[in-house]
């Protein structure tokens, strides 16, 4: 062999390691929907059914925590204290079950008893979001990991947690603090799952695909993820209080400026062609271990999406443009080494003329009424 041609086949082999060398492995993929807590049966059910049909083999299904516990359990790790309400979870996971669906569990949105002191008056925080007490959601895990740990394994703790809408404060002034809060939580979850199910598969909550400038109300995906994780903008490592405890690490590389190829503007945001650079971030972590958890973690993609006009003709796409975009997206996913990708939602959300826009979300596989968009098919032969 010449030197050129070996010196070609080693920069090959280093491109398939940096992109986690998981192209060859088929990825699995899964809806999103509200529709999977519906206290409707038959509107639940048939989230369900629509999701099997389109070829998933994933239902993130969300948990709400301060609904589940609107007061503090007096034994907050027994999942049969009165003050949990369960509501329609357990038939959710049964019905997922049922219909060869693996549940994923998303946790969010702390109770008031279990958000933190101090709240500034002027702080714009969501119910729920205020730094969250870190051991009362390990107790929570253990409690959910308790009741559901013959029936599911994944488990995601919190969404878009680089969001003054899912977690507050993201900076002290312009020092990024919410992923130091956010590493806590994770960590206490990790411990609360792993204590009654050693099985079980935490996966980090998925960080939104844009931020801002340092200080507001969005912090950007890798500035999060580089500090959640202890490593610099470098890839170096860095010392950090404590090192994050997660089997998996998941993002949200939905596009709202185009289609899948159109790479965000700034460096340290991620949509769809950028997920690689989420996986650099990733890896590097593993190769300094700056992980307390060892080997090789997989990235989950657990929210993309595109609307659809009709009905929405604010920000919709045309049905050809979404099936295409979203068959062009799961290719671009898998060859950069993402193991998992969840399309919000499986059937869009009704619609009215005011919710022009984001008021309310088109961007299913089906219309509200259960007719099929193209993207249905294209869905299917994607997963397939």
């Amino acid at each position: 062999m010449s030197r050129a041609v070996a010196g070609l086949a080693a920069f090959l082999a280093t491109l398939a390691v940096g992109v986690g060398s998981a192209s060859a492995q088929p990825i699995k993929t899964g809806f999103a929907d509200e529709l999977y807590r519906s206290s409707n049966r038959e509107a639940r059910t048939g989230a369900f059914e629509d999701s099997k049909r389109a070829g998933a083999s994933i239902a993130r299904i969300p948990v709400f925590w301060r609904q589940t516990a609107p007061t503090r359990p007096l034994t907050p790790t027994n999942p049969n204290d009165p003050a949990y309400n369960w509501g329609t979870l357990d038939a959710a996971v049964d019905e997922a079950k049922a219909n060869g669906l693996e549940p994923l569990l998303t946790v969010s949105a702390a109770p008031d008893w279990a958000e933190g002191r101090n709240r500034p008056v002027f702080e714009k925080s969501p119910a729920g979001t205020w730094k969250p007490d870190a051991d009362a959601l390990g107790d929570f895990a253990q409690a959910l990991a308790t009741r559901f740990r013959d029936r599911v394994r994944h488990y995601e703790v919190w969404n878009e947690p680089n969001l003054s809408v899912f977690l507050t404060p993201q900076y002290k002034r312009k020092r990024l603090v919410g992923s130091d809060i956010f590493r806590r939580m994770l960590n206490a979850f990790f411990e609360g799952a792993h204590r009654v199910q050693p099985k079980a598969k935490v996966i980090s909550g998925g960080t939104a695909p844009y931020g801002s400038t340092r200080g507001r109300m969005r912090t950007r995906p890798l500035v999060f993820l580089r500090d959640l994780l202890c490593v610099k903008r470098s890839l170096e490592p860095k010392k950090c209080g404590s090192k994050a405890k997660l089997d998996a690490l998941a993002h949200h590389p939905t596009n709202t400026s185009g289609g899948p190829r159109v790479s965000a503007i700034h460096p340290d945001d991620a949509s769809t062609p950028d997920v690689k650079n989420v996986i650099k971030v990733l890896r590097a972590a593993e190769k300094h271990r700056r992980l307390a958890t060892g080997g090789r973690h997989q990235l989950w993609l657990t929210e993309f999406w595109w609307e659809t006009n009709p009905p929405d003709k604010c920000t919709g796409v045309s049905q050809k443009r979404q099936a295409k975009w979203i068959s062009q997206a799961l290719r671009l996913f898998k060859r950069q080494g993402a193991s998992v990708a969840v399309n919000y939602l499986v059937r869009d959300h009704p619609y009215r003329a005011a919710d022009c826009g984001r008021e309310s979300y088109q961007t299913g596989v089906l219309f509200a009424n259960g007719e099929k968009k193209r993207s249905f098919r294209a869905f299917r032969r994607a997963s397939r």
